[in-house]
């Protein structure tokens, strides 16, 4: 009787482990609206660069690969990488925007 309760007590403990693992291997989409993209808080994010990148002459010669383009379309936004802090106010996730566009390459 003593082996059978440890080959159950093992294999419940295998299931809730392979369960944990494949949860937290998930990766949920959080797919948001152009309605919802509107009301979301704009937060300004500044660089620091080694060159000017004002000035194309000094931006073209420090990239690897150049095209002139136009816009088309703000396909979506993913966030990744969410983190969850504590504020004042309680635990908040945050996460880093990713947009994709749809962009024509123009003739140069």
């Amino acid at each position: 009787m003593g082996k059978e309760k440890v080959r159950l007590l093992a294999s419940l403990l295998f299931i809730v482990s392979l369960s944990l693992i494949v949860s937290a291997c998930f990766n949920f989409k959080k797919d948001i609206n152009s309605e919802d993209k509107k009301n979301l808080k704009v937060i300004q994010m500044d660089g620091t660069f080694a060159v000017d990148v004002d000035d194309p002459n000094e931006t073209v010669g420090d990239a690897d690969y150049v095209f002139i383009g136009r816009v088309d379309e703000d396909v979506d936004t993913l966030y990744k990488d969410p983190v969850t802090i504590e504020t004042s106010d309680g635990a908040k996730e945050v996460s880093i925007p990713y947009t994709n566009y749809q962009v024509t390459v123009l003739p140069g």
